[in-house]
């Protein structure tokens, strides 16, 4: 998987717990216009397994600054789970100054087995305002 040109996936460790990133590089200028991105994945884990999407928008001195959904789990039978997140939950001025956006799905990294059977990244247009 590590040869497909849209997306990665890596090891992550925050504190004690480890998850699993995959993660897809995205038009910043396409971005600037969304109000919501929306991670729409269609999924299986017969055991439970805790996800959660991320926006990461790089910006020009070399940091960045995250969006994020809500933590949800997967659960038994096949099912498509939405991961919303809300881009005006960024700090004011974020998305106008940002440089690169990447989308990241952190899965807890334990001793689980997932099924994937589609991701679907889908944006929210924003409403008419000036980005600053």
């Amino acid at each position: 998987m590590d040869d497909n040109p849209f997306y990665r996936i890596t090891p992550v460790g925050m504190g004690a717990i480890h998850w699993l990133a995959i993660e897809q590089e995205l038009d910043v200028s396409n971005v600037r216009a969304l109000g919501e991105i929306t991670s729409v994945l269609d999924a299986a884990a017969p055991q439970s397994a805790s996800l959660f999407a991320l926006l990461r928008l790089g910006l020009p001195a070399g940091g960045h600054v995250d969006a994020s959904s809500g933590q949800i789990e997967l659960r038994g039978e096949r099912c498509c789970e939405s991961l919303p997140i809300d881009l005006h939950d960024l700090p004011q001025g974020a998305l106008g100054k940002a440089t690169s956006a990447k989308l990241i799905l952190l899965f807890e990294a334990r001793d689980v087995d997932i099924d994937f059977y589609g991701l679907e990244v889908r944006g929210i247009v924003r409403s008419n305002q000036a980005i600053t």
